[in-house]
């Protein structure tokens, strides 16, 4: 199911702006206006989750986007037709343009991010508790070309990622 190695990483090359490792393995932070990087693995079918543990409560947006998904100093994650997240700061949804979902999310919150390539959907939790369907309708792929987890975030904002190489909370 994944495009590139076993084991999960950042992909540095995605990296748009500058994010910084605080602790490994995942602990990072934007050093500038608004900075993205993707997950080195993508899934195109099946049912995936990783989770993120927010140090700050900003502006980040969480989700999944393709290899195509442009990320510039002002576009991340959600702001492309192939890009799906979730930014409880603005408790919104983004996908090309942003709609209101969720809740507003508070520093320790655990946020869920699934993708059920079977069902066509994805939906976030927070705290283990589904906010509900964010996406319907996520365009199949292929072999090859799929869903990375990703992530944009505001300038001085700092999360832990987690693809599973500790138990999921």
């Amino acid at each position: 199911m994944i495009c590139r190695p076993d084991v999960v990483g950042l992909e540095e090359y995605s990296i748009c702006g500058d994010i910084k490792i605080v602790k490994p393995p995942f602990l990072i932070e934007s050093l500038e206006m608004f900075s993205s990087v993707r997950a080195n693995t993508c899934v195109w079918k099946g049912k995936w989750m990783y989770e993120v543990m927010l140090e700050t409560s900003g502006i980040q947006q969480i989700g999944w986007a393709t290899n195509s998904c442009p990320f510039t100093d002002h576009k991340g994650v959600g702001d492309d037709e192939d890009s799906y997240a979730y930014d409880g700061r603005r408790v919104s949804k983004w996908n090309n343009d942003a709609e209101t979902y969720g809740q507003s999310w508070v520093v320790g919150d655990v946020i869920g991010c699934c993708i059920d390539l079977e069902r066509d959907e994805i939906v976030f939790y927070r705290n283990g508790n589904s906010l509900g369907v964010a996406f319907q309708g996520v365009r199949k792929m292929g072999p090859g070309f799929g869903y990375h987890p990703a992530i944009s975030l505001s300038q001085g904002e700092r999360c832990e990622l987690n693809f599973g190489a500790r138990p999921f909370k």
